[in-house]
């Protein structure tokens, strides 16, 4: 089931947050093709935030690069990147460690309120099935 499009909670484009919670909430331009397909084909209007869907601003591409190499420094797989990770590549590739770690937290916490949210809904589904299983066997006997 493809989840009903919304706009982004942050606002302006061209953040990096808003592209990550674009694409993990609508996903790659593909998907947000055919969404937007299906829409016109129902005779719908796609909402803008599809048809114009933030995109990286170039001054910040090496950022979004930063992240995506830091995240195999994560402790646990679902952690928040090491400061000490992200100082290290600042050191490594010449950034400035405070911008850097700035935008990446920033970033990392987009991410990390959406695996919490994709937890928490795991855990209602295996409750819900827990309880319709209950309901199914509780009524034989």
């Amino acid at each position: 089931m493809v989840p009903l499009p919304r706009p982004t909670r942050r606002g302006s484009g061209g953040k990096l947050s808003d592209v990550l919670d674009h694409t993990l909430r609508i996903g790659d331009a593909e998907v947000s093709d055919k969404i937007i397909a299906a829409m016109k084909e129902r005779g719908l209007t796609p909402p803008e935030h599809l048809e114009t869907p933030p995109v990286i601003e170039r001054r910040f591409v090496v950022y979004w690069e930063a992240f995506q190499d830091l995240q195999s420094e994560r402790r646990t797989p679902r952690g928040r990147i090491p400061v000490s990770a992200i100082l290290d590549y600042a050191d490594r590739y010449g950034l400035d460690r405070d911008r850097l770690k700035r935008i990446v937290w920033k970033v990392d916490e987009t991410l990390l309120a959406h695996w919490k949210g994709v937890d928490e809904s795991e855990k209602r589904q295996k409750e819900l099935e827990r309880s319709s299983q209950k309901t199914v066997g509780g009524s034989g006997s």
